[in-house]
């Protein structure tokens, strides 16, 4: 997984940094890719057969969307251009809003956004003016992926929010789920641990109430990843070997590749080697056997990384060079970038600084197209080093100027999102401060409430009572069978136990801690005690009653 080898290549050439913006929503596009060639083939077949445009457009857009999974991005656009140009002569809008969401995802992994951005509005304009608003939430949702990848987090954090609420309307928990863990992402790419942590767990219960193994596997990745960021490494071995054991109980071929790949770049920061290089082999190989090609260069990336951590540069040059054909083929420029430092580096350390300086001085210039600050600092760096070993001077006091002025400004950002760290822990203890408040309240309020029921469930209780006793004692003046009299009797007598038995029940709980046995042994010495009392009454009842009977004859 790419997310994981920025961890080690970063270290090995300027100590820890950020994740860049591309890669993170590499992951968040990521699907599953169970049974890829047979459905690929099985629509090739119904564009070969139908000839139905709208059915055929359908099918190439579906189709570009297979392809981007698969890797073949050059393929996945080309099948989505034909696809859009078809719906839109039919003018089916649902299918053209689809369309441009699946050409929006392959451009965006090849690093047009400005284009990506203008497909997802469109989309996002289509699915507004025929009200579906499943599609429209999904359209703000890519929007913010965007935005994210852009580093315009206000932004990315309210597109991601709004489309949240939209998949709450129409009670989809996978789009929910998803929101939030985008949300999380970039609280957590400002340096929101404690926020981000709270985001991902709270998907990961929504994963456990559900039984969804697919979520529970992804937000234990996540977690496993805040902790990772936070050098918190074996913790974050825990979550991604639990992940990966929730992704082999789906066969998430995808998933089981990032994990093992996140945990090869664990074993690596713990200088297990070998371990390392394990994990990784086994990621490679059912990238490998899915086809996917993003994966199978992530993994050679982090192969070439453990090799180059442990000195043996000569076995880094092949999967480095492999890496770069796979991303010039992707046209992924981060990828591209990233693997012609690594390979600058190499070739520098098998004493070949005129390559290594090619090589740093390409990877430098493409950063600076995509700005991305990380790969900057790393190919500034790297063209310092080319530069001194062939004793340029001049060129290597420029790439050292350079490098500084990276690396500050990347240090600035760590600052900043220390402070913002700090202020988000603030607001946050407030928050949890604001709903521990808010569930007191409402706890007293019930208590409060459950009080008064009770008080008049006590009452009304005490009215039947006093209606039961009084009708008693006047029973003499209506002439009714002595059995009636005698179960009108029992009914007062039992009624009144009972509400004796529920009055001293709290009491009595705590003398005897609620133990039955004891509980027991007090009804029953109240029911003994009774005994007489029903005596009692039953005979003067009765001797009234006969009174009365004798009186009227």
């Amino acid at each position: 997984m790419l997310e994981g080898f920025i961890f080690v290549i970063s270290k090995y050439f300027f100590g820890k940094m950020k994740a860049t913006l591309l890669i993170s929503f590499l992951v968040i596009l990521h699907h599953s890719l169970w049974s890829q060639n047979a459905k690929i083939d099985s629509l090739q077949k119904v564009i070969a057969t139908t000839k139905v445009d709208s059915v055929k457009g359908r099918t190439l857009c579906r189709l570009c969307a297979e392809l981007r999974k698969t890797g073949d991005l050059h393929q996945a656009k080309q099948k989505g251009t034909e696809g859009l140009k078809l719906l839109e002569r039919e003018n089916y809008q649902k299918g053209i809003a689809s369309c441009l969401i699946n050409l929006a995802n392959v451009v965006a992994i090849q690093g047009e956004l400005p284009l990506a951005l203008q497909y997802f509005e469109r989309s996002r304009a289509i699915y507004n003016r025929i009200n579906d608003e499943q599609g429209l939430a999904s359209s703000l949702m890519s929007i913010g992926n965007i935005y994210y990848m852009k580093g315009q987090f206000s932004q990315a954090m309210t597109y991601f929010q709004n489309g949240l609420a939209n998949f709450e309307r129409v009670g989809d928990k996978s789009g929910q789920v998803n929101c939030i863990n985008n949300i999380a992402n970039v609280l957590k790419i400002q340096g929101n641990y404690e926020k981000s942590l709270f985001y991902f767990q709270k998907c990961l219960k929504v994963g456990e109430k559900t039984g969804d193994l697919k979520i529970i596997a992804m937000s234990l990745m996540n977690i496993g990843a805040c902790y990772d960021e936070q050098g918190s490494h074996k913790t974050a071995l825990e979550y991604y070997q639990r992940s990966l054991q929730n992704n082999e109980k789906i066969k998430n071929k995808i998933g089981i590749a990032n994990c093992l790949s996140n945990i090869g770049v664990i074993q690596s920061t713990l200088n297990n080697y070998d371990e390392s290089l394990e994990s990784q082999k086994q990621s490679l190989l059912i990238n490998e056997s899915i086809n996917n090609k993003q994966g199978i260069a992530n993994c050679l990336n982090n192969i070439a990384s453990v090799y180059q951590k442990k000195g043996e540069n000569s076995k880094a040059l092949e999967p480095l060079e492999i890496s770069l054909r796979i991303n010039e083929e992707l046209n992924n420029k981060d990828g591209i970038s990233l693997a012609q430092i690594g390979l600058s580096s190499v070739h520098l350390r098998q004493k070949n600084p005129v390559l290594a300086k090619v090589l740093a001085q390409k990877g430098l210039d493409l950063a600076q197209k995509t700005q991305n600050m990380s790969w900057m600092q790393a190919g500034a760096k790297a063209l310092f080093e080319a530069d001194s070993a062939l004793g340029n001077s001049t060129d290597a006091l420029i790439a050292f100027k350079l490098y500084k002025q990276y690396s500050d400004s990347l240090h600035n950002e760590e600052k900043a999102k220390e402070f913002g760290r700090i202020e988000s822990r603030f607001q946050f203890e407030k928050e949890l401060e604001e709903q521990s408040r808010k569930a007191k309240e409402a706890k007293i309020k019930a208590e409060a409430q459950a009080e008064r029921q009770n008080n008049l469930q006590y009452l009304s209780i005490c009215g039947i009572l006093l209606v039961l006793f009084t009708g008693l004692t006047f029973i003499d003046r209506f002439r009714l069978p002595i059995a009636v009299v005698d179960i009108l009797l029992f009914m007062a007598l039992l009624i009144l136990f009972e509400f004796l038995l529920i009055l001293f029940d709290p009491i009595l709980d705590q003398y005897t801690g609620a133990i039955p046995i004891q509980k027991l042994i007090f009804n029953s010495l109240m029911a003994i005690l009774f005994s007489p009392l029903h005596t009692f009454l039953e005979k003067n009842i009765r001797n009234r009653y006969n009174q009365s009977i004798e009186t009227k004859n």
